[in-house]
């Protein structure tokens, strides 16, 4: 009946067809949304295991591993940079404590000494299942919860980043408020500018032993901040394409393609051919 009445009160194409190809594309998307579902949840189901084993090999050897690899490189002047080396033996020291607490955070509950990964493992085919049967709901739902479990298992990676962004943005602020010490200026707050300010000799020859010892110890600090960085933009790489399927998934304007190839004439903007007659 909505069909039929649709039809009725699209007689004239002209003034009506932005509705009619937003009212047919919306029937496509949501078509294909559940038949590629379908498909893709029933590849997951059939293929758990195999799925749960490759989750579990990237967890292990990218998130845990790599990101430990990555940091014990770090501690050793890495590409040839002389870093600080208690700082570096430091910071390297807190990430790899960090890596190991949320390693073993997910399995403490039952005195084990494994990794989240390998706690998470028997269930990794269940969850995958979930994930599968979600699909005949629609393929965006499946995505959506592919990114979830992408964002919760690269929880680590975010916090690192915040940390060492946070630390970075402190160091550099500290540096360029001595900076202005030294030009004999300080930041006005209240009125957003630099302002002119006479100093004493004391606050001069603090400033100068702070400023140096900031400035060697930079360099390390940005080295573990642009590491940080680059594994969490790798993160975001992933969701990225996984957020760009939901979009092709939801606002792909299928049915305006299809009428493009077969009838232009349709085409909001399109002038209709003379001998163009509708129904």
């Amino acid at each position: 009946m909505t069909l039929h009445k649709r039809r009725r009160d699209w007689a004239s194409i002209t003034v009506n067809h932005p509705d009619y190809i937003r009212y047919y594309n919306s029937l496509w998307l949501v078509a294909n949304d559940i038949i590629m579902g379908v498909a893709f949840g029933t590849y997951l189901i059939e293929n758990n295991e195999e799925v749960a084993k490759g989750i579990t090999w990237v967890g292990k050897t990218c998130m845990v591993e790599g990101l430990g690899r990555m940091i014990s490189w770090l501690r050793d002047w890495p590409a040839g940079l002389k870093l600080n080396n208690e700082l570096a033996a430091f910071l390297a020291e807190l990430f790899t404590y960090l890596i190991d607490f949320w390693a073993g955070m997910l399995c403490r509950l039952d005195f084990l000494t494994v990794g989240y990964v390998t706690a998470l493992q028997p269930h990794f085919p269940l969850i995958i299942t979930v994930v599968g049967y979600s699909g005949f709901i629609g393929m965006s739902l499946s995505i959506s919860l592919l990114s979830d479990l992408l964002s919760l298992l690269t929880m680590h990676i975010s916090s690192f980043y915040i940390a060492s962004a946070r630390i970075y943005d402190w160091q550099l602020s500290i540096l360029i408020s001595l900076f202005h010490l030294f030009r004999g200026k300080k930041r006005n707050v209240l009125r957003d500018r630099i302002d002119s300010c006479d100093y004493d000799l004391d606050q001069l020859l603090l400033g100068t032993i702070m400023f140096t010892l900031l400035a060697f110890l930079f360099p390390t600090v940005m080295v573990f901040y642009f590491a940080f960085a680059m594994a969490r933009a790798g993160v975001l790489v992933g969701k990225v394409v996984l957020d760009i399927g939901l979009a092709c998934l939801n606002h792909w304007p299928l049915f305006a393609l299809m009428l493009r190839v077969k009838d232009p004439a349709r085409i909001p903007g399109t002038p209709p051919p003379r001998d163009y007659h509708r129904n």
